[in-house]
């Protein structure tokens, strides 16, 4: 099912707001931003992005985040502390922290 969505990425040096069209299926969420495809599964609390020049993947259950730099052939884990994950019909918020930085990132649907 595809759908509306305005998705929202908050950090203390920037903040990045934009609408686009999401792709709902098996309680997945899948949206372009730019070159980049994101995935959000929202049983398994797990945010993937991959475009050319990297794949991270954040798994918010189990408090993981994994980067790869594909150019490099480098990759980094990192732990991340969550603050708050409310998945609602309309709505996705999550606020976290990996290294001291806070983010805050939103799914708002139609």
């Amino acid at each position: 099912m595809q759908r509306k969505a305005k998705i929202s990425l908050k950090t203390k040096e920037e903040t990045i707001n934009y609408s686009t069209e999401i792709d709902i299926k098996n309680n997945k969420i899948n949206y372009m931003e730019d070159d980049t495809n994101v995935l959000f599964d929202m049983n398994n609390k797990l945010l993937v992005r991959d475009n050319k020049d990297i794949y991270m993947e954040y798994d918010f259950s189990n408090k993981k985040g994994f980067f790869y730099i594909k150019e490099l052939r480098c990759e980094a884990s990192v732990i991340i502390d969550i603050e708050k994950i409310a998945i609602e019909d309309n709505l996705i918020e999550i606020i976290y922290n990996i290294d001291n930085n806070n983010y805050f990132y939103k799914i708002e649907m139609e």
